[in-house]
């Protein structure tokens, strides 16, 4: 702090030791009594003091600050591992959408054409659902990932709720891969003398038998160690019925529940 002396306003310093100095010398300024000079060092004592209270202030409030500032350093860092965390569940979502959706891409050969509420496939084997293109496993290859083998074993007819719900899925177009037409079935396969995939046309009975194997299929593939006793007792009495029966009994259901003539 720099100090003027009030008596001359000519000398100045910054040391109040020198001010007084200055101001008891021999030949003062003009004449000042002792009260006055008294007075002086008051109001210099008096503005020290306030210096002091300033820079104890000035101290407080960075400190205030600072604490304010490392406040917002927990907090942004605090936002951040949340936002991470919501991008992680994000990606985690997304992959979930994208496996259960991993048949969806561009077709050349197979593709599937429809509208909301139907799915159609034509003869060149092209599907459009919901705008959306879809691939066609190959016969056998189906999407099942979807498919909870145990609650299709509380009876033996439940095969054909299942054969349904793989091939016959308004959700998974992917699987449509059989169709009937004018009395006649094709299949989306590779047939044995050929690599190409393609639809094969063969006799309706015959698909059905094969709707049928396929499901016996997708049930004995899944591990019977989570299987509760009498679910597999209903197992085993389905491939006891498709071994003795030759499928008739399941097939004959299978066509009901399609419709078919």
């Amino acid at each position: 702090m720099e100090y003027v002396c009030p008596l001359c306003h000519s000398f100045s310093t910054y040391h109040k030791s020198v001010m007084k100095k200055h101001l008891q010398r021999n030949s003062p300024c003009s004449n000042v009594s002792h009260q006055n000079m008294d007075n002086i060092f008051n109001i210099m004592n008096k503005t020290n003091v306030e210096l002091v209270n300033m820079v104890i202030n000035a101290n407080q409030s960075q400190q205030q600050l600072q604490s304010t500032i490392n406040q917002l350093q927990q907090e942004k860092s605090q936002l951040q591992q949340e936002n991470s965390t919501l991008r992680t569940e994000n990606n985690l979502m997304k992959t979930i959408i994208n496996y259960k959706d991993c048949n969806v891409k561009k077709v050349n050969d197979v593709s599937v054409s429809g509208t909301k509420n139907k799915t159609t496939i034509n003869d060149n084997s092209t599907i459009n659902a919901n705008t959306t293109t879809y691939v066609i496993n190959l016969f056998e290859k189906e999407n099942t990932d979807y498919i909870h083998v145990p609650n299709y074993l509380q009876e033996e007819d439940d095969i054909v709720r299942l054969v349904k719900d793989v091939h016959f899925n308004e959700h998974h177009p992917e699987n449509q891969n059989v169709k009937f037409e004018n009395g006649k079935a094709k299949i989306f396969k590779i047939p044995f003398n050929s690599s190409k995939k393609q639809w094969k046309t063969m006799n309706t009975e015959d698909v059905l038998s094969d709707l049928v194997m396929n499901g016996e299929r997708i049930m004995t593939e899944y591990d019977i160690d989570l299987l509760s006793k009498d679910q597999l007792d209903v197992m085993e009495s389905i491939s006891d019925i498709i071994g003795k029966y030759n499928n008739n009994k399941f097939t004959e259901s299978l066509k009901n529940e399609l419709g078919l003539p």
